[in-house]
C-alpha cells in the first residue's frame, strides 16, 4: 500500500512538472513569436514573468538578450548574455549572443573564442546552434565562417526552413541575388507559413530595385499572416525608396498599431518621419515617446529635426545632450554636420562650428564639400586668405562652375585679378550661357584699367552680359545696369556717342536716376546741336 501512494506521489510529482516544463516551453514560443513581431514589449512582459518563477533559467536570459538586441540595446543585451551564461555554464546560446556583440564591436577575437565555445559545447551537433553561430557570423559580414556550419546543419536536418534563410543571407549580402531567392524559396517550401522567408523575398527585390516584385512578396506574406507588423514596416520602407511618402506614412502607422505601440515602433516611425521630411510630426512623435523612454536616436533626430525646423536653439538644445550621453566612437558624421550647421546658424560659435565640421569630414571622407561650408564661415569673416585655402582644396577635387565661382569671388575680394579672372574664363568654358562668368570676367578686366579712361578690356564680357539678360533685364537688374553703364561710357570716352546713347537709354530706362548716364546724355544732346 505504501509503495503504490509514493508510486502515486512520484507520478503526480512528474505530471506536475512535465505540465510546468510544457507550459514553460509554450511562455518562450510566445515570447520569441512576440519578438519576431517586433512586440518587444510584450516578449519582455512574458520573458519577465517566466523570470520571476525560474530566475536561474539560462535560456530566459538568452531570449530576452536577443530582445535587447532587436531593441539595439547592446548594454542590457551584453548583461543578459553574461548573466545567462552565469545561470548555466553548459548552456550554448548565451555565448553566442555574446559572441554577436562582440563581433558588432569588432572585437572579433572575443566573438570567434564565445562562438567557438557554443560549439564545443554542443560538439558542433546542434542544429539550431550550427546556424544561430552561423548567423551571428553573417551578420558581421563573415561569410566564410558559416558555410561549413550550415552544411553540416543540412547533413543533420535538411528540413529545417531557417537552415535555408542563412544561406541565402549569404548570396544576399554577396549580391547574388539569384541564389538567394532560390534559397528563400526552399524555405517557403519546407514551411509555406514561415513569415521570415516572405520576409526575405521581398527585403531580397528591394535591395535589387525591383520595387514592384517586392511590393507583391510582402502582400503575399500579409495574406499569410495579416498581423506580422515587420511586413507593414518593410512595405513603409519600400514606398518610401519608391518615394509614394504617403502609402509609406501609412504602412508605418499600421506597423506601429500592429506591434501594440511598442515604443520601439513608434521610435523607428518617428525617426521615419524625419526621412520623409514630416519634420514637425517627427517632432511631435519623439517628444510623445520621452515620456515612456529617452535614447541617443531620439536626441539626435531631434537635433536634426529642429535644425530643419530653423528652431536652432532647441537642435543645439538636444545634440548636447546626445553628445553628452553616447560614447565619441558611435557618433556619426551627420552628428557632428548637424551641430556645426546649428552653430553656424546661431552665430557666434564660428570656431566651434569649423572645428565640428573638420570632425564630419575626418568621419567621413565623402563630406568632403563641408569645406565649402568652412570656406563660407571665413568668407563672412573677410578671413580670404583662408577661405581661398579652403576653395582652392575643393576646386583640386571638383571644379564645377559653382565651385570655381566660389574661388574667383574670394581672389576678386583679395584684388588678386589674374587668379580670379583664370577661374572666371574656366567657368565660361563650363556654362558657355551662364552671365555671372562673363560679369565677373569683365568684372576682373575693368578692375585692371584706369576707371576714368578705360580701354574697354572689359567690353566683350560685358556685351555678352547684355545679351543674355535683355531678355529678362529685371531679374538681374544691378549687374544688367552695371554692364550698360561700362559699355556707354568706354564707347562714351572713344567718342562713339549714337552707340553710347543706346546703351544710356537703356540704363536709364531701369534706372532713371542714374548720375553717369544723365551726364553722358547731357553732354551727347549738347554735342548734337
Amino acid at each position: 500500500m505504501r509503495f503504490k501512494a509514493i508510486f502515486t506521489l512520484l507520478v503526480g510529482f512528474y505530471i506536475i512538472a512535465s505540465m510546468f516544463s510544457f507550459v514553460q516551453a509554450q511562455n518562450q514560443a510566445d515570447a520569441l513569436m512576440a519578438l519576431d513581431k517586433q512586440e518587444f514589449k510584450r516578449a519582455l512582459e512574458i520573458l519577465g514573468k517566466l523570470e520571476s518563477v525560474s530566475p536561474k533559467d539560462p535560456s530566459i536570459d538568452y531570449l530576452k538578450g536577443k530582445v535587447y538586441v532587436a531593441m539595439e540595446n547592446s548594454p542590457a543585451a551584453l548583461a543578459s548574455f553574461t548573466r545567462g551564461i552565469s545561470n548555466g555554464p553548459k548552456y550554448a546560446f548565451n555565448y553566442i549572443g555574446l559572441g554577436a556583440l562582440k563581433l558588432k564591436e569588432n572585437n572579433l577575437e572575443e566573438g570567434k573564442k564565445n562562438l567557438d565555445k557554443a560549439l564545443e559545447l554542443t560538439q558542433s551537433a546542434n542544429v539550431p546552434v550550427l546556424i544561430a553561430v552561423s548567423e551571428a557570423y553573417i551578420e558581421a559580414g563573415m561569410l566564410k565562417e558559416p558555410e561549413p556550419l550550415l552544411t553540416k546543419a543540412k547533413l543533420l536536418d535538411n528540413k529545417n526552413a531557417e537552415i535555408y534563410i542563412a544561406l541565402g543571407d549569404i548570396y544576399m549580402t554577396q549580391k547574388i541575388y539569384e541564389l538567394a531567392l532560390n534559397n528563400y524559396k526552399k524555405a517557403i517550401e519546407l514551411d509555406p507559413k514561415f513569415m521570415k522567408g516572405y520576409l526575405r523575398v521581398g527585403q531580397l527585390y528591394v535591395r535589387d530595385g525591383k520595387y514592384n516584385e517586392g511590393a507583391d512578396a510582402f502582400k503575399q506574406a500579409l495574406a499569410v499572416d495579416p498581423l506580422f507588423a515587420p511586413v507593414s514596416k518593410e512595405l513603409g520602407e519600400l514606398y518610401y525608396k519608391a518615394k509614394k511618402y504617403e502609402t509609406a506614412k501609412e504602412n508605418y502607422k499600421k506597423y506601429v498599431e500592429l506591434t501594440q505601440n511598442d515604443i520601439s515602433a513608434r521610435i523607428r516611425y518617428a525617426s521615419f518621419l524625419y526621412l520623409t521630411g514630416d519634420y514637425q510630426e517627427s517632432i511631435d512623435n519623439f517628444e510623445a515617446c520621452m515620456k515612456d523612454t529617452t535614447t541617443n536616436v531620439m536626441l539626435r533626430l531631434l537635433g536634426y529635426n529642429y535644425y530643419e525646423k530653423a528652431n536652432y536653439a532647441k537642435a543645439k538644445e538636444y545634440l548636447d545632450k546626445y553628445f553628452a550621453s553616447i560614447k565619441p566612437e558611435n557618433i556619426l558624421a551627420s552628428d557632428y554636420e548637424y551641430y556645426a550647421k546649428t552653430l553656424d546658424k546661431m552665430g557666434g560659435n564660428e570656431a566651434t562650428a569649423i572645428e565640428n565640421y573638420e570632425k564630419a569630414m575626418a568621419k567621413d571622407s565623402s563630406k568632403f564639400l563641408l569645406n565649402a561650408d568652412i570656406a563660407t564661415i571665413y568668407k563672412k569673416a573677410k578671413n580670404y586668405e583662408k577661405a581661398e585655402e579652403k576653395y582652392k582644396l575643393i576646386v583640386s577635387r571638383s571644379a564645377g562652375y559653382k565651385e570655381l565661382y566660389d574661388l574667383g569671388m574670394v581672389y576678386y575680394y583679395q584684388k588678386k585679378y589674374p587668379e580670379a579672372l583664370e577661374q572666371f574664363e574656366k567657368m565660361k568654358a563650363l556654362k558657355p550661357d551662364l552671365y555671372l562668368a562673363y560679369f565677373w570676367a569683365g568684372s576682373c578686366k575693368a578692375a585692371s584699367e584706369n576707371s576714368e579712361q578705360p580701354e574697354g578690356l572689359a567690353s566683350e564680357d560685358y556685351q555678352m552680359v547684355v545679351d543674355i539678360l535683355k531678355s529678362n533685364p529685371d531679374k538681374y537688374k544691378k549687374d544688367y545696369i552695371r554692364a550698360n553703364a561700362y559699355l556707354a561710357y568706354v564707347t562714351f570716352t572713344k567718342e562713339d556717342y549714337a552707340t553710347s546713347k543706346g546703351y544710356c537709354e537703356t540704363v536709364l530706362a531701369i534706372d532713371p536716376e542714374n548720375a553717369q548716364c544723365k551726364q553722358m546724355m547731357e553732354f551727347i544732346s549738347k554735342s548734337q546741336k
